[in-house]
């Protein structure tokens, strides 16, 4: 048996290809004779499983070795932290936000003008953008695609924290007694989230409530009930795909032949659980669970996040606001009033193309993006007939995104005929005129970084120009405001999060790394916009080649509030590089 590959006992000739560590190709499958050596204590199928010495505590299984595992009680103080941190964090934003200082109230005011922006601008690309990544990331779980390609992975895993794959963080595969408990966590975990942060809301609102006494307890309830719903939709919208891919993956059993070549002997064990055998009473334990958090999760969530849009729909289709509107506007911002329920079709989209599909039998993979083809083309002709968002560029970015996932699908089609180990290399090359799937691979990797380049040009473009609008209109009513420096948002927004986000994220996990990340961006976008003119004009008063007429200052005609300016809105005073 050469190295890099198992199988399951001499007498087969089924023979299974290892997973390897791309970096540097350690693989767990030594080869040699018989069904091959596991390196070190590892076990069981593709040498997978990891059995610890004596006094040692449990391993997990991860990129392709055995680690120590976290004590639990350790991982649930690290989860907890996370979650106190961030909710800290946030709750002296949202202080700031509605009640600022004395000296926070320039902040307080650039938080306002971001937030308008980002509700103006950002909704219907950030979600594109989420639910782009998230198949993407998935496509080798999906769509059983691989082994994937080094460059490939490298691509895939800039962007795997948009999974929100959190079980794997704090428990990786090993580091629970079976797929059963990883399940449960998997399912009431984000459930016990939410429960948290609205009993954290209660308690802020309570607080509010006795240091600003304005309301009757009635009215508590219904706002500590509202402010549920922004965090709450937002935790459904992206913990779903792949909270329900993990329960879908309950009926994925791989199959393993145990007898000679030709026979009908086989084995099969869980994709996601190498120890777990199929059909046993312990997997139909499983399957048991997974039918109950289908019911909750793809189901039950689905309709939830409909059912906010639904009894709120006389008001979205009249053009007006309330406060349900108010705090589910992730759910119907950017969007038509008349398609105020647009967000429930693309959901359906991605459940189908992250979740259904992973029922198809695993070694049917071409089956399953046929089926995410047909979903995502039906979607795409609804798309480009109804052009439901608002904004123009929207409805460009929705059709692009879902016509390269369409481009992404046919390639990964293309990729399974060139892996096929049942067509002749002259064969593929009659077939498709090539014979390496790394031709396609190099598809999906461009289209990857090509709408990532493209997004981030969007969101950066019309938020900054969202805040200079706004800005110029809250001047106009009195608001003493700085002027808000383009480059400074950019420049603040990255450099901040990424220090951010790299340090927490080498500490504490990929999940703590990206809230972090976001965090610190809104801070050091906040203060970029807020300082990066001052700073950029002290930098040129003392640079020595600075040219005379450098700058072009802008100068516009004061109006009146009754009449607010038409079409492009300068901002009053600001210092315009002509470079």
């Amino acid at each position: 048996m050469q190295r890099g590959y198992w199988r399951y006992n001499i007498e087969t000739e089924d023979i299974h290809e290892c997973s390897k560590r791309f970096s540097d190709d350690v693989t767990a499958c030594m080869g040699g004779a018989g069904t091959g050596k596991c390196l070190g204590n590892n076990t069981g199928l593709m040498c997978s499983t990891c059995v610890p010495e004596d006094g040692r505590p449990r391993q997990s299984f991860t990129d392709s070795e055995c680690q120590d595992c976290l004590d639990m009680g350790v991982a649930a103080v690290v989860v907890l932290a996370a979650i106190l941190g961030f909710a800290v964090v946030t709750g002296i934003l949202v202080w700031i936000y509605m009640y600022p200082p004395e000296w926070g109230l320039e902040f307080s005011r650039l938080m306002h003008i971001l937030s308008d922006a980002a509700q103006m601008v950002g909704p219907v690309k950030f979600k594109v953008a989420v639910a782009f990544y998230q198949v993407i990331s998935g496509l080798e779980a999906t769509f059983g695609i691989g082994p994937l390609p080094d460059e490939l992975k490298t691509v895939i895993g800039a962007f795997e924290w948009m999974e929100l794959n959190w079980t794997v963080l704090a428990f990786p595969v090993g580091c629970l007694n079976s797929y059963l408990e990883r399940l449960a966590v998997s399912g009431f975990g984000p459930l016990t989230l939410i429960v948290f942060i609205a009993l954290l809301i209660a308690v802020g609102t309570l607080i509010e409530s006795a240091l600003y006494p304005a309301e009757s307890e009635e009215s508590r309830v219904k706002t500590i009930a509202l402010r549920c719903v922004p965090l709450t939709v937002l935790i459904v919208f992206l913990m779903l795909p792949n909270t329900s891919r993990s329960v879908f993956a309950s009926w994925l059993c791989v199959r393993y032949g145990s007898g000679p070549e030709g026979s009908d002997q086989f084995v099969y064990y869980m994709l996601r659980d190498p120890g777990t055998m199929c059909y046993t009473d312990h997997y139909y334990g499983i399957t048991g669970l997974a039918i109950v958090l289908i019911v909750i999760w793809p189901i039950g969530m689905s309709l939830f996040l409909y059912s906010i849009t639904f009894l709120n729909r006389e008001t979205l289709l009249a053009g007006k606001t309330n406060r349900l509107s108010d705090f589910s506007r992730f759910l119907t911002g950017g969007y038509l009033p008349q398609y105020y329920y647009w967000e429930s079709v693309e959901l359906f989209r991605r459940l189908i193309c992250t979740g259904w599909v992973v029922l198809v039998p695993y070694d049917q993979s071409s089956l399953r993006l046929v089926v995410a083809i047909i979903a995502s083309l039906l979607i795409l002709v609804a798309t480009a007939y109804a052009m439901p968002c608002r904004r123009i560029e929207d409805n460009v970015l929705t059709i692009v995104a879902q016509t390269t996932l369409l481009l992404v699908y046919v390639s990964c089609i293309f990729i399974t005929i060139t892996d096929s180990d049942s067509l002749e290399d002259r064969e593929k090359m009659d077939l498709l005129g090539y014979s390496e799937s790394k031709y396609f691979y190099f598809i999906v990797i461009a289209c990857t970084l090509i709408f990532l380049l493209m997004i981030a040009a969007m969101l950066v473009y019309g938020i900054v120009d969202e805040m200079q609008r706004i800005a110029f209109v809250k001047r106009m009513e009195g608001w003493a405001i700085s002027t808000i420096s383009a480059p400074g948002l950019a420049f603040g927004c990255l450099a901040v999060g990424g220090v951010f986000g790299c340090i927490f994220a080498s500490i504490f996990g990929l999940l703590s790394g990206f809230v972090a990340g976001m965090l610190g961006g809104l801070l050091g976008g906040l203060f970029g916009a807020k300082y990066g003119q001052p700073v950029g004009e002290l930098l040129s008063s003392v640079n020595p080649m600075r040219v005379r007429g450098k700058f072009v200052h802008v100068q516009i005609r004061r109006q009146s509030k009754s009449s607010p300016p038409s079409g492009p809105i300068p901002v009053m005073d600001a210092a315009v590089s002509s470079a």
